[in-house]
């Protein structure tokens, strides 16, 4: 796992292997919703692997998917910048 500052900030034909990080942070299919954006939050993540119980891959969660579902329907009214349209 790599962050995209990771990717960004890496010289051109750096091999991935020397800046990924061996501990993958990922949620699992049960994790609430708060959970998930707090994790993605803590580590800055913009995508955040969710595993089942043998630590399968099933899916991905966004940082956009994580947060349009905690965040009150009032604030994105007031923030019609990031939310223009309304999301189903």
């Amino acid at each position: 796992m790599f962050s995209l500052s990771d990717l960004v900030l890496a010289k051109p034909g750096t091999l991935v292997s020397s800046f990924m990080h061996q501990k993958v942070v990922s949620a699992d299919v049960l994790t609430k919703q708060e959970t998930l954006a707090q994790l993605i939050a803590k580590y800055n993540l913009l995508t955040i692997p969710i595993v089942d119980h043998e630590n399968r891959l099933v899916g991905m969660v966004t940082a956009d998917d994580a947060l349009d579902k905690i965040i009150p329907t009032a604030w994105k009214k007031k923030l019609p910048r990031f939310y223009y349209y309304n999301r189903a």
